[in-house]
């Protein structure tokens, strides 16, 4: 067990099918917050089909919002895809997200995407898989320190 979602490597083999929504990822330091009324937020690297991308949004309890992405991937519903999240504290109170996004099926699709963010703090959530409505598959799920 990890008591801080930081300076953790998080890596998951997914496979989008097909359907209306196309996205899949990892979710990033999934916590209840109790201010401004108890709710969840996190962070999630996901591969979004419909935009062709690797993207960070970030869930604050009743929108997501896109933080930063990476388009023009190549990206392909029913392939298989491995997807890497990295955290690490990058100064004060300013935390760095990595992911990276490699191809199984077609070795040709890579990205990778970086994003500094003031609003990760404090580190005590959860990592796991999800999707926005999306249907899809997740083969592995792995997490380790750095």
């Amino acid at each position: 067990a990890h008591d801080s979602s930081l300076n953790l490597r998080c890596t998951a083999d997914l496979r989008v099918l097909e359907g209306a929504r196309k996205n899949a990822g990892i979710v990033v330091n999934y916590h209840t917050v109790a201010s401004g009324g108890t709710h969840d937020e996190y962070f999630v690297a996901e591969l979004d089909f419909l935009t062709d991308s690797l993207r960070f949004r970030r869930w604050t309890g009743t929108v997501f919002s896109l933080l930063a992405k990476i388009s023009g991937l190549g990206l392909k519903t029913e392939d298989w895809y491995r997807v890497t999240v990295q955290t690490s504290l990058a100064s004060g109170s300013t935390v760095q997200l990595q992911a990276q996004v490699d191809g199984l099926t077609d070795p040709s699709v890579t990205g990778t995407l970086s994003l500094q963010t003031t609003g990760y703090l404090p580190a005590d959530g959860k990592f796991g898989l999800g999707t926005d409505g999306a249907l899809a598959r997740f083969s592995s799920f792995t997490l380790e320190s750095t």
